[in-house]
Parts: structure tokens; C-alpha cells; sequence
């Protein structure tokens, strides 16, 4: 059995050719940090452009509630040191004083003295409120009370310190009346870099939306920016520090044991592949030759192939955390919530679009076949008549039509004029709408 039909191709011609296939290199430059502008002028407004959406998001969210108090937990990491900055310009928009903020550090087995002294540091010179919470004991006889060996550092050693933190900052945010404000960024979510119901919840995650590589370029604005010495200072030694979880034990020398890109691959390779399936819905082959040509000399084919693989298989099988995400602003054209027009939105939008045309071509057959050079063309390039026949095909309820797309590479009709076709019930003058491409 075959889909390619042969019946009615007997008056055909058929002509025999031969082609030389030959290797075609890319001669434009690929922009390795698509993310980021590289213009120094262009990268500031962005980065003022988007601090500005991520404080404007928690600050309409905090004026909706009624919430004058919010909880963050500091870890002396980029992501929490991001997500403090943003809840300091918020609560300064909404003239809150800044010491409703609770900033909690929590160390634990994996805390080293850099990044809470940073923590700490950071939280004064924001002038917001510390607190420190010791999660060492309660993590014990956690293990303790689920017979966890704690000689034994696998993923339950881990996680448990993570959902410990994520039980104190809700417990303290119902105590005082205020919002956890999460602070992993997209690039973790794409990745699933988060423990399920620990750091992965919040209830407003001011960082959902921002790529790991982002979030660097916008400490660092903030750092140069900022007219403080000592708290530029504490930032730019935040962004020399490795990204870690901190949830193993540190080296002997107190250095940090655990780093992030050592386990799932370096951020700038996977915000690269990101950026490229969210914008532009491109398969592996493509992503991965696109990548060459960008980080050629940086990084060898082997190794972007390996973290390709690893991005593509941590993106499918960590959906389920993508698919509970608490609130965020959405801050550029590509997203991961499940309420954002990121990769899922846009690809029901091209099924909606595919189903049209093939809908179209249909009538336009059914015409042919009835009437031949049918005389009663409509505008839109279908017959009327063969429309009172067939419909305008149902994609919500009844029969569904196939939604494979177009064959040969044609580009749909649909695609060409920017609108889709009423759906059945509706009056012919109607549009659904407008592709948002």
C-alpha cells in the first residue's frame, strides 16, 4: 500500500534527469546569542525594556491582590539575585517600602560561603528584610522520617532540600501576608532544571520567560548601571560565580562541587536551540547545522550534537512541568507557559492554517470535477456552489479534516493572504482571525 497514486498518470510524460548533490556551505553569519542584541546601545534599552515588564507584571499582580509583602529566596545565584531586583523596582513603583520584602536565605548541605555572604550582602544594600532559615535539621529528620541514607547523594538528597526552601517561603508568605516570587528563568523550564513542586513553584515567577543568557546581561546592566559601588561589586562577583543548585556537598577547598552546565550543557548552546524552535518551529537537522556554522571554533560538532540531544530529550520529557506553571510576564516574541503563544500556540496556529488550505484545494477539486471551468468562482478562490456541498469544515466538534499541511512544499493560501476563513455557523464576511506569524 502506497500514498503515491499512480492511477490517471498514463498520459503523463515522464522525463529522466540526474543531479550532481553537491554540499552547500552557509556564507551568512548565525548569530550565536540570537537572545541578545550585540550593539552595546540596543543591548541596554532591551535590558531597561525588560526590567521594566518583569516590575510592571508584579507590580499589577501585587496591586490586584492587595498584597503590600513579598517573599523571595536568595541563594547568592543569578536567577534569585534577578528575581530581588525586580521585586525592589516593583514595590519602588508602587511606593511600598522596601522593607516588606522578605529576602530568606536557606543554606544547607550544599551552601558555600560565597554565595551566602553574597545573599546576605545583596539583601542590605537592596534594603530589604533578611531572614535566615537553617533547612539543615529539618532536611535530617525528613530523611529520617522516609528512611533517606543521607551518605547517599542521589535525586532524592537533592530534592528534598529544594522542596524544604519551597515549604518555608510559603509558609512565611502566608505568616505576613505577602507572594513567593519565583525565580527560575525559561531556559531551566525548557530544560526541566527544577525540582517538581519545589523550586519550580511560586506564586509569581517574574523570571519565566528570560533565557539564561539574558538574565546574565541584565545583572550586568544593572551592576553598571546601578551608581553604588559596593552593590555593583556584590553583583559582578554573582556573575563570576558557576551556576549551581548547591545541593551537594562543597569541595574540601569550600568551592562549589555542583555546576549546572557540567550536568545538562553549556546555557549558551541551549538557548541557542531554544530560541530556534520557539521562534521558528525549525527540526533537529536544521537547529544543529545553523549551530555549527554559529559556534564554529568554539565548540565541535560532537559536542553540539551531544547537548543537542540532551536539550531535545529533556524538553519533550519535562513538559509536565511546563504544563503547571504559576503566572509570569511575557517578555519577547518566545515563551514556554502553557498560557503564552510560545511553541504550542504557534503550532496550533499553523495546523489551523493548514487545515484551511487543504479545505480550499478540496472545494476548488470538487468544483473542477462537477463543473469543470466552473463560471460561479467566488473571491476567495472557491466555488460556491461546491461550498453549499462541503462546508467550510469543522475543526472544534464534528468531522475533523486532516491537518498535515500542504504537500511539495507549497505555501497555503491561508499563509499567502494573513487570514483564515469563517468557520462553519458564521457569516461568509467573517474572519477567524489573523495568523500570528
Amino acid at each position: 500500500m502506497t500514498t503515491y497514486q499512480t492511477e490517471g498518470r498514463e498520459d503523463y510524460r515522464f522525463v529522466s534527469f540526474t543531479l550532481d548533490r553537491k554540499p552547500l556551505a552557509l556564507e551568512r553569519a548565525i548569530d550565536p546569542t540570537p537572545f541578545v542584541p550585540h550593539d552595546a546601545g540596543s543591548r541596554n534599552r532591551r535590558c531597561e525594556e525588560i526590567l521594566s515588564i518583569q516590575a510592571m507584571g508584579l507590580k499589577k499582580r501585587l496591586k490586584h491582590t492587595g498584597c503590600r509583602h513579598a517573599v523571595v529566596g536568595i541563594s547568592g545565584g543569578l536567577d534569585s539575585t534577578l528575581a530581588l531586583l525586580v521585586t525592589v523596582r516593583a514595590f519602588d513603583l508602587l511606593g511600598i517600602p522596601r522593607e516588606n520584602i522578605l529576602s530568606v536565605t536557606m543554606p544547607c548541605f550544599g551552601t558555600t560561603d560565597r554565595t551566602y555572604q553574597n545573599a546576605c550582602q545583596l539583601t542590605k544594600k537592596l534594603g530589604a528584610t533578611l531572614k535566615e532559615v537553617d533547612i539543615r535539621e529539618a532536611v535530617t529528620i525528613h530523611f529520617r522520617d522516609i528512611e533517606q541514607d543521607p551518605s547517599v547523594h542521589d535525586v532524592t538528597y537533592e530534592n528534598s532540600q529544594a522542596r524544604q526552601r519551597t515549604l518555608v517561603l510559603m509558609n512565611l508568605a502566608n505568616k505576613i501576608g505577602g507572594l513567593v516570587i519565583g525565580t527560575g528563568d525559561m531556559s531551566e523550564l525548557a530544560l526541566g532544571w527544577a525540582t517538581y513542586n519545589g523550586d519550580h513553584m511560586s506564586m509569581y515567577g517574574v523570571n519565566c520567560s528570560v533565557p539564561k543568557m539574558l538574565v546574565r546581561h541584565l545583572v550586568r546592566y544593572y551592576a553598571d548601571t546601578c551608581g553604588e559601588k559596593e552593590l555593583s561589586d556584590i553583583l559582578l562577583d554573582v556573575l563570576d560565580t558557576p551556576v549551581s543548585p548547591e545541593l551537594l556537598p562543597p569541595e574540601e577547598d569550600g568551592k562549589i562541587a555542583q555546576k549546572t552546565e557540567d550536568l545538562v550543557g553549556p546555557y549558551e548552546l541551549h538557548d541557542f536551540y531554544l530560541y530556534y524552535i520557539l521562534r521558528f518551529g525549525y527540526r533537529p537537522g536544521k537547529i544543529y547545522r545553523l549551530a555549527r556554522q554559529a559556534f564554529d571554533g568554539a565548540y565541535d560538532k560532537e559536542t553540539i550534537l551531544k547537548w543537542l540531544k540532551v536539550f531535545y530529550r529533556r524538553f519533550f520529557n519535562q513538559q509536565f512541568k511546563r504544563s503547571c506553571l504559576p503566572d509570569g510576564p511575557k517578555v519577547g516574541s518566545a515563551a514556554v507557559s502553557p498560557r503564552a503563544c510560545g511553541w504550542r500556540s504557534w503550532k496550533h496556529w499553523m495546523r489551523i492554517a493548514f487545515t484551511e488550505c487543504r479545505i480550499r484545494k478540496r472545494q476548488e477539486a470538487a468544483c473542477d470535477r462537477e463543473h469543470g471551468q466552473c463560471p460561479c468562482q467566488s473571491g476567495d478562490g472557491a466555488c460556491k456552489e461546491s461550498k453549499s456541498k462541503t462546508g467550510t469544515g469543522r475543526l472544534f466538534g464534528g468531522r475533523s479534516e486532516d491537518v498535515r499541511g500542504t504537500a511539495g512544499g507549497e505555501t497555503p493560501r491561508s499563509l499567502c493572504v494573513g487570514k483564515l476563513s469563517a468557520p462553519a455557523g458564521r457569516k461568509s464576511g467573517k474572519t477567524a482571525g489573523r495568523l500570528p506569524i
